[in-house]
């Protein structure tokens, strides 16, 4: 990885990725090129964790129970292409960003 002084940031060579915090600010020029730029967003998150945004985002399942209901759960996709999933995924992006930026007007605990 390159780093550049300045306000450049760090720029990801065609081929590479970064791996950032969910909320850390970071942005990219426009992609220019013939390919898609693809991003992939994952948070492991314990279930017994109250989300502290409204609405609640929704999270698939890892692994045991949840015993807790704060999450909307998501259904685990037989078919990653079909037109269920591509639904699954906008109503799931709708949730995340509406809480992302409600989570931009709560001011931090004391």
């Amino acid at each position: 990885m390159h780093a550049h002084g300045g306000g450049d940031g760090v720029p990801v060579p065609a081929g590479c990725m970064s791996l950032h915090h969910t909320h850390t600010p970071h942005c990219s020029a426009p992609n220019c090129g013939t390919g898609r730029r693809i991003g992939v967003g994952i948070s492991y998150i314990p279930a017994h964790v109250k989300p502290l945004t409204q609405p609640v985002s929704s999270a698939l399942l890892a692994r045991g129970r949840d015993r807790y209901g704060y999450y909307h759960l998501e259904e685990r996709l037989k078919h990653a292409a079909s037109e269920l999933a591509r639904k699954a995924h906008i109503k799931a992006y709708r949730l995340y960003m509406a809480g992302l930026y409600m989570a931009a007007t709560i001011e931090p605990a004391q």
